[in-house]
This record gives C-alpha cells, sequence and structure tokens, in this order.
C-alpha cells in the first residue's frame, strides 16, 4: 500500500464501521497523542477527523491502514483493497534553479543577503585583479550607502599605500 489513500475512504470507513468509542479505544491504544487531544463532548465526525489528519500529518497513514485492516478484516478489502481505484499522484514540480548563484542557503530568506555579499567579494576580487568584469547590461543606478562606507585596506605589506 505505497500508494496515497484519499482522506474521505478513511473518514467514510470509519464512520461506517466503527461506533464513537471504538473510535476513543482504537485511539487510546493505536494512537495516544490523538487520544490525549479529544474533548469531553467532542463528536464522533470530529474524533474521527482528528485522527486522519495527525495521521497524515505524522506521515502514518499506513499504520493506520493497518490497524483498521486488522480491526476489521471483512470490510477492509472491498474499500482499501488493490481492486479499489487509488487518486493519481501528481510527479513533483522541479524548481528552475540558477546555476551561476554560489551561495548555498537552507532558508530563502537569506538570499538577498547573498547577493549582495557574493556582489561585494565581486567586487573586491575585480579590484584586486584576480577577475574581470564584461557588463552585459549597463543601466543607471544608485550605489547602495555601505558601498561607500567601506575602506578597502590591503594587509600584505602595502598598509601604507592604503593612505
Amino acid at each position: 500500500m505505497t500508494e496515497p489513500v484519499d482522506r474521505a475512504k478513511l473518514v467514510y470507513f470509519l464512520t461506517d464501521y466503527f461506533s464513537d468509542e471504538e473510535i476513543i479505544m482504537l485511539c487510546l491504544v493505536e494512537f495516544p497523542t490523538v487520544h490525549n487531544d479529544f474533548g469531553s463532548g467532542q463528536r464522533k465526525s470530529h474524533r474521527i477527523a482528528d485522527l486522519v489528519a495527525y495521521c497524515y500529518r505524522q506521515g502514518e497513514e499506513e499504520r493506520l491502514l493497518t490497524v483498521l485492516q486488522r480491526e476489521r478484516p471483512l470490510p477492509f478489502p472491498t474499500h482499501f483493497g488493490p481492486a479499489a481505484p487509488r487518486p493519481a499522484t501528481r510527479p513533483p514540480v522541479p524548481k528552475v534553479r540558477n546555476p551561476r548563484q554560489v551561495f548555498i542557503s537552507h532558508a530563502h530568506q537569506d538570499a538577498d543577503l547573498a547577493q549582495r555579499r557574493e556582489t561585494n567579494v565581486a567586487i573586491e576580487l575585480e579590484q584586486a585583479g584576480k577577475i574581470q568584469f564584461y557588463p552585459l547590461e549597463v543601466q543607471p543606478c544608485d550605489l547602495p550607502p555601505l558601498w561607500r562606507g567601506y575602506q578597502r585596506t590591503p594587509f600584505g605589506g602595502q598598509y601604507e599605500a592604503a593612505w
């Protein structure tokens, strides 16, 4: 059962074949975290929704199916058997990536900061004569204030040359 199961099927199966007390006991024994979240006076439909949502959030839908198959072996194959149609999953859409971007970050919030740092490093390397820029597109722009505030001081024995 590696294919994802439709949540609606799980909800209908639990609603049709389990009583309210059986849902409570099932969660108490198999999914105690869900049972701890149950409130007094909560309806059966809310308990089932909590159970199914928890299993999908935690990636335990296979475990839920195994428990349901063990508890209700006769009606289970008609609802979740190999003959039952499964919803098709979409393949993941590949992200378009800039192959020239060197900065590696686990957070997309750092992208602007990384772009500024890479630009500053590239300017320093060009001033040191280690790389050469070939402008592809020239546009008028204002320099960031910090670019005017940095003093580039070489320390390789040429301290006086910077003054």
